[in-house]
């Protein structure tokens, strides 16, 4: 994939890498960066014990190298290019400050709101006093579309910029930001389950747009959940099922057997019956194609 197309500006371009995705970002960073002016943002802070899953920023200029190396690694959840009104060590004291977030009681999470599935819902759905808290002095985001396969912009803009709080303590979530956050993880289990399907069922969508294929994995997912299948691991073993024996499995008498299993509600937690329900189908894929040599 090509580089976004940025138009000059007058503010820095950094590059984030998401070391969650990116294995040994650290080491790969100062391997490849030309311009190493890096920041791992975890170092020094409450997450020091994991600073090997940091998020790391350093300047785009002269560090294309690594950019296109992580996007060669990890397609679309490497991380994301940033344009910031700032210094990198200023834009790094700012990340340090909004890596956990306040859940409320007295809970905090990790926040990972940099995400390339999560960072323009949550900007989308955040007041102007959230997005100051929040992007500080970020303005503009570029991330990797799945679907379409281009770069996908997120401008932070205001109808008037609040000044900058200082001493807050960790960043308060709104029910709109947490359900942001909650449609993003689930449009991103859909990325993933499609990229499941197509590295194991590579002839199940063929010829079928991309945005075809989200639709249906959506379809499954939601299928799935009429037989009380809720959890990811219960949707992708259901997935499973209508890849291997077709997904018109659970209709008619063939495969009853499956159906069946799916329908004991009364007698079986869903993790049991979808356990029961994919070896069985597996078990007749695996003869059917044994038969088909």
């Amino acid at each position: 994939m090509n580089l976004p197309d940025i138009e000059p500006s007058k503010n820095p371009l950094y590059i984030l890498l998401d070391g969650a995705v990116i294995e040994e970002s650290a080491k790969l960073s100062y391997e490849l960066a030309v311009n190493q002016d890096i920041e791992i943002i975890y170092s020094g802070t409450v997450l020091n014990t994991v600073a090997k899953l940091s998020p790391i920023i350093l300047p785009l200029k002269n560090n294309q190298v690594l950019l296109e190396a992580a996007m060669e690694k990890k397609p679309h959840d490497w991380g994301i290019v940033f344009e910031a009104e700032a210094s990198t060590s200023d834009v790094a004291d700012h990340l340090k400050t909004v890596i956990k977030a306040d859940l409320g009681n007295g809970n905090t999470s990790v926040f990972r709101f940099y995400l390339p599935h999560v960072v323009g819902r949550i900007a989308l759905v955040s007041t102007d006093t959230q997005k100051n808290r929040l992007f500080g002095p970020i303005t503009k985001i570029w991330s990797q579309s799945r679907t379409d396969r281009i770069w996908e912009m997120t401008e932070i803009t205001y109808f008037e910029k609040p000044p900058q709080e200082k001493d807050v303590g960790w960043m308060a979530l709104s029910d709109n930001q947490l359900t942001a956050l909650g449609e993003a993880a689930k449009q991103h289990f859909h990325y993933r389950a499609l990229d499941h399907v197509n590295q194991h069922f590579p002839e199940h969508f063929y010829l079928a747009s991309p945005q075809d294929q989200l639709l249906k994995i959506e379809s499954y997912v939601k299928q799935g959940q009429s037989y009380g299948l809720s959890s990811e691991m219960e949707s992708l073993c259901f997935i499973n099922i209508l890849c291997m024996l077709g997904e018109k499995v659970l209709e008619g008498e063939k495969h009853g057997d499956v159906k069946s299993l799916l329908d004991s509600k009364d007698t079986m937690l869903p993790s049991e019956r979808i356990k029961n329900a994919l070896n069985k189908a597996t078990e007749l894929y695996e003869q059917r194609e044994s038969l088909n040599g």
